[in-house]
């Protein structure tokens, strides 16, 4: 989720774009998953329905978040209509250092 949220901008994602419904459903579900084992060892099996019933909650509720960004009208994305000379010149570079070295 980290990778998403930090390269979302160079990715050119939006908070509408269905990569961030899934990893909201999955961070979702981990983080209760997480605490419910976390609180389970502390108190026990005691509390074993409420934490099962937390955590099929949290699953029911990834399945909405999925569905509804996944429903949704994916956003379109800008589209590049020229290459930056000097960036394919770089690449060019590299690959010829790499194809010398080999």
């Amino acid at each position: 989720m980290f990778f998403i949220f930090f390269f979302a901008n160079y990715l050119r994602l939006t908070w509408r774009h269905y990569v961030f419904g899934i990893a909201l459903g999955f961070g979702l579900i981990a983080s209760i998953e997480l605490s419910a084992v976390a609180l389970r060892s502390q108190f026990g099996m005691t509390v074993h329905t409420i934490f099962d019933f937390l955590r099929r909650g949290s699953y029911d509720a990834a399945v909405a978040i999925w569905l509804r960004y996944l429903l949704s009208p994916e956003p379109e994305r800008p589209t590049i209509q020229v290459l930056p000379a000097q960036e394919l010149a770089k690449w060019n570079q590299a690959l010829l250092q790499l194809i010398k070295h080999h």
